[in-house]
């Protein structure tokens, strides 16, 4: 049985960037590990990606409909600003699900820089007042929980100026911030809004784990990937996954 771990935090912020990192360390141990998430988000042509993305979409639909039609049901009513990005919000949902149902299946350290607590704070950014924790409440029963969620943490300074340093369009964020200047405030206090629904929808396991960590410099994010692949590899013994 994998280990999962979710990278929660702002556009911009560094989750990818933690996340191959803590890849590297995992690996240079001889620990297997994979970054799903990122894997099918860059490498190919755009229709490639979108192709194996749909193929998940659809694997979630098949095994779980009942899954799929809460999901569809709760993300329709959201009130996303358009049926477009209602569309997107879903289809993300529904990808993020399968994914972390296959690496719970998988042997090895499987790191998504996107996943559900990320999804849940991509439908509030522009979605009816309160409705991260409607969401989380409305789809809790059927939520696919990551084993770890690790959010990462740097100031809005940082955020804002790692955002304008992109080279092209990898998130939505990287143009609203442009077009709606408070957007940035708005998306930090859905953040914590998002880190609260966290140990609300903690299971009987006590998953998913919760962890913060900062990355405001190259010398924070080094310090803070070493600690994190240390503490993987003690919850991989204390979850008896055999990893190492």
């Amino acid at each position: 049985m994998g280990l999962s771990v979710e990278f929660l935090g702002l556009p911009g912020v560094g989750k990818s960037a933690v996340s191959h990192r803590v890849a590297e360390i995992l690996a240079a141990h001889r620990v297997p590990v994979d970054q799903p998430s990122y894997r099918l988000a860059h490498g190919s042509a755009w229709p490639v990606r979108f192709s194996r993305k749909l193929a998940h979409v659809l694997r979630e639909v098949t095994l779980h409909p009942a899954s799929a039609v809460r999901a569809t049901r709760v993300i329709t009513a959201s009130g996303q600003p358009s049926m477009t990005l209602t569309v997107k919000m879903l289809f993300n949902w529904l990808l993020i699900s399968d994914l972390i149902r296959q690496g719970r299946r998988t042997r090895g350290v499987h790191l998504y820089d996107q996943g559900v607590f990320q999804g849940l704070w991509s439908i509030g950014l522009d979605g009816n007042e309160g409705t991260i924790d409607d969401t989380a409440r409305r789809l809790a029963a059927r939520l696919p929980r990551p084993d770890l969620v690790t959010l990462v943490e740097a100031s809005l300074q940082s955020v804002q100026k790692r955002l304008d340093q992109r080279p092209g369009l990898e998130s939505r964020m990287d143009s609203l911030h442009r077009e709606r200047p408070h957007i940035l405030a708005r998306a930090a206090t859905l953040l914590k809004a998002t880190q609260a629904t966290i140990g609300e929808l903690r299971d009987p396991s006590g998953r998913p784990r919760f962890v913060a960590i900062e990355n405001e410099t190259p010398d924070d994010l080094e310090r803070e990937a070493e600690r994190l692949a240390s503490m993987l590899q003690e919850l991989s013994d204390e979850d008896g996954t055999g990893l190492l």
